[in-house]
């Protein structure tokens, strides 16, 4: 009896390390797990406007749609996907689909598939592309209050920032983008896997092929500095950064998720498509077959 019991603890923990989308192959039902907010595979919409709460799709805002399109070209699980066309441009062009939370979270998980174009190529520090948690966040760049009363915003993105360091290549070294109360600038920090947590090696991401991505934030409980920012590639740990002062107000938690692809100059038209869209409250992982 002992080690039956012994081994239907092991069995389970294994499902839970495992992730959510483990109990739901190809993401099949997984809409209906209890801890899932949002699942989107873009399967029911034509056109990227379809996407938006008022056409009776899932998302509060579809921003950019003249830089969108719902695209068979690629895709996950499904014959879908939703497509960013970053255009040739030297002005700020910000396309994106957005979920506002009511009530608001203290902790949630993305789990986000993303393809680049095999070409995809920008010059430095031009964009903010990827997924983004943030709490009352008021507008672009300005210093959120060091006492933790006002805002936060933690964008994983890809970007060189500047200058390439060794081993990167476009579209830049993966990092989580933060703007918290402790920043050191009035825009943000940028946040790379050996400046955190556990000591991880700088990432790249591939282009031509699907991957993974999950972003993890969860706020501090007050007069603790127990938040942390996590990020996964294809379900293995690839930035951690925990130990977060955030907030020292109560309602201060996350209200609004984001998938945003914005550039500043581009001098070709580059694509990333987006399929297989997770919020949970849990730790969601890839896919499984």
């Amino acid at each position: 009896m002992k080690t039956t019991l012994i081994l239907l603890f092991s069995m389970v923990s294994s499902v839970l390390a495992q992730g959510i989308a483990s109990r739901y192959p190809n993401d099949r039902g997984i809409q209906n797990d209890p801890r899932v907010l949002l699942f989107d595979g873009f399967e029911s919409y034509s056109i990227p406007s379809d996407a938006s709460k008022q056409k009776g799709g899932l998302w509060d805002v579809v921003g950019g749609v003249k830089h969108e399109r719902i695209s068979t070209q690629y895709k996950m699980a499904g014959s879908k996907s939703f497509e960013f066309d970053m255009p040739i441009t030297s002005q700020e062009v910000s396309p994106m689909i957005v979920k506002r939370f009511s009530p608001t979270e203290p902790m949630l998980f993305c789990r986000a598939y993303f393809r680049y174009d095999s070409n995809f190529n920008l010059p430095l520090e031009s964009s903010h592309k990827g997924i983004r948690f943030s709490g009352q966040y008021p507008g672009p760049c300005g210093g959120t209050p060091r006492n933790g009363t006002g805002w936060f915003l933690f964008l994983l993105q890809n970007d060189a920032a500047g200058k390439w360091k060794p081993g990167e290549v476009t579209p830049g070294f993966g990092h989580v983008y933060s703007y918290w109360p402790l920043q050191k600038g009035d825009c943000g920090d940028q946040w790379y896997p050996p400046s955190g947590g556990p000591s991880l090696p700088n990432f790249n991401i591939p282009r031509g092929q699907w991957f993974s991505y999950e972003l993890m934030v969860k706020v501090n409980s007050l007069g603790q500095n127990n938040g942390e920012v996590k990020v996964w590639k294809n379900g293995v740990v690839v930035a951690d950064f925990p130990d977060l002062f955030i907030r020292s107000a109560p309602d201060l938690l996350i209200d609004t998720m984001a998938i945003v692809m914005h550039e500043h100059h581009s001098l070709r038209v580059n694509r990333i498509w987006l399929d297989n869209v997770v919020i949970a409250r849990a730790y969601i992982g890839p896919i499984s077959r």
